[in-house]
């Protein structure tokens, strides 16, 4: 179900107050033997299934939006991009689950298939990498499930999501700034490509008809 309580009351208390601690352990999101439809309580009482690629958002809101900071330092323009997205999906969906996706540190299938699969890629800036683990406590907060394997991307955990939905008959939407999602719709899934023009955030609506 939807967060029970204000986003803008959570952005305040956490980045703008700066009252978070960045040491806390942050707990898996669901065992590792466990899938979406095997999660209890309210998650699955909803047929459509809204679906955050966590790392996709962050990065297009940390080099989208100007450099925002707390009182404490900490770089927060990714974290106000990625909630203002949430907060606004959260008022045009009707009686969705929610779920984020996100990439782990660790090596993935592809790196085992391929030893140089994204040598060339630039580290992360240390800017944008301290937000990640504030996101992820902000999620756990609003009872956003989390969702982070090894062995897999997040770009591989929306394509299971996606297709289980569409293989039991159920909506799927996909937020995401990777237009590599496009694969993945067909009559019941639909991406929504975030997008970053002037420091706000918009989508573009992608179904099989527009692709």
């Amino acid at each position: 179900g939807k967060p029970a309580f204000s986003l803008t009351a959570l952005l305040s208390w956490f980045t703008i107050r700066g009252n978070f601690d960045p040491a806390r352990r942050v707990p898996a999101a669901l065992p590792p033997s466990t899938t979406i439809h095997e999660t209890k309580g309210t998650f699955m009482k909803q047929k459509k299934l809204l679906v955050i690629d966590g790392n996709s958002i962050m990065n297009r809101a940390f080099y989208g939006i100007r450099t925002l900071t707390n009182s404490q330092g900490v770089n927060t323009n990714a974290l106000y991009g990625f909630l203002t997205t949430l907060h606004r999906h959260l008022k045009e969906e009707e009686e969705c689950r929610i779920a984020a996706a996100f990439d782990l540190k660790a090596p993935t299938y592809r790196h085992e298939m391929f030893k140089d699969y994204k040598a060339g890629r630039k580290p992360m800036p240390e800017e944008l990498r301290e937000q990640f683990p504030i996101i992820k406590q902000m999620l756990d907060a609003l009872g956003v499930v989390r969702i982070e394997r090894e062995g897999l991307e997040a770009d591989d955990i929306i394509g299971i999501l996606s297709r289980e939905c569409s293989d039991d008959g159920e909506k799927c939407v996909i937020i995401t700034g990777d237009r590599d999602a496009f694969q993945l719709t067909d009559e019941n899934v639909t991406v929504k490509l975030a997008t970053t023009k002037q420091g706000g955030t918009q989508d573009e609506i992608y179904t099989p008809a527009e692709i």
